[in-house]
């Protein structure tokens, strides 16, 4: 027979709802909350998608080289009860930090345990040997509600995603990048295929804020969501906010003239610089070193269609 405890009805639940100082990574605070949504799952960043139009688009980058070399830490600094009628279940916040001191910008996902759970099993089915030594907190017969259990599970849950981290092909895979982004990247994705743009660049700016933390600033994945938010902005002509975006996505290529979207990038930013008033003759420059070096600028796609072209590869594979 098998029970789904996370949806136990716990009659043994504790009423106190104190803070946990236990915890070697910090303070994790414990709450319950009635009749919240279980779609919850999203991430949650600075600018959510519910934010309105004038939020701020801009991301802090620091241009680590984009190499897999910074400290990561995640930390759960919240555990919430949610009821629904006769069922309940726990919703974690996980708090990610390049580093846990100097860190002005963290990251805030909420997920419950069976994402972890889906994440886990997704990754035990496709990298086995890698998986064997990582240990995954197990559910309990009784008391998964009970906050000494809760807290245990929050510390181990750090350390079972701290350890996936640590695996360079653990932590490029799509289960691990789809637990904390995957959502909110296809939704994204969904509406640039619909031709819903301005919908859709909030959901790539919080994929975006979760994605330079894991992956390092110059990430192909970092740069493709980039150049989807450019050509989303310059669908709906925000001309300023595209242009802003542009650099950033430049500066994160760098060197790497054989990257898909140089191009098409490049090809925006001067049209962006001259519907703005701005100096484009670096753009243009670097087009035509590009030339030299034999690629042809003029048969590249636009943009957009690079975008939506990746899109629909993406889905198939």
């Amino acid at each position: 027979m098998s029970l789904d405890m996370e949806f136990e009805n716990e009659t043994g639940l504790a009423d106190d709802t104190n803070e946990f100082s236990e915890r070697i990574s910090g303070t994790l605070t414990f709450s319950e909350e009635d009749g919240a949504s279980p779609e919850k799952v999203s991430s949650v960043s600075k600018c959510s998608a519910s934010d309105d139009e004038s939020c701020n688009l801009s991301v802090p980058f620091e241009f680590d080289n984009g190499t897999h070399s910074h400290q990561v830490t995640f930390e759960i600094v919240a555990a919430n009860i949610i009821k629904e009628g006769r069922s309940k279940y726990v919703m974690y916040t996980i708090q990610i930090l390049w580093d846990s001191v100097t860190d002005t910008s963290p990251v805030v996902v909420d997920r419950r345990y069976s994402d972890f759970e889906k994440l886990n099993t997704s990754l035990r089915q496709k990298f086995a040997k890698l998986m064997s030594e990582i240990v995954f907190p197990k559910k309990v017969l009784m008391g998964n509600f009970k906050p000494e259990t809760i807290a245990q599970r929050s510390r181990a849950f750090e350390q079972y995603l701290t350890h996936v981290y640590s695996v360079d092909l653990l932590l490029y895979s799509k289960p691990f990048t789809d637990f904390f982004y995957g959502v909110d990247l296809a939704t994204a994705h969904t509406h640039i295929l619909n031709g819903q743009y301005k919908d859709c660049v909030p959901l790539l700016r919080s994929v975006l804020y979760i994605q330079k933390k894991l992956l390092g600033e110059s990430h192909r994945d970092v740069v493709a969501t980039l150049c989807a938010m450019v050509a989303a902005l310059y669908a709906i002509e925000d001309n300023a906010q595209a242009l802003s975006l542009v650099q950033v996505a430049l500066k994160c290529i760098g060197t790497d003239e054989h990257n898909c979207h140089l191009v098409p990038l490049l090809q925006v930013g001067v049209r962006l610089c001259w519907k703005l008033g701005r100096e484009k003759k670096d753009l243009e420059e670097h087009l035509h070193l590009l030339k030299l070096h034999g690629l042809n600028v003029h048969s590249a796609p636009a943009l957009l269609e690079l975008v939506v072209d990746t899109i629909h590869t993406q889905s198939t594979v």
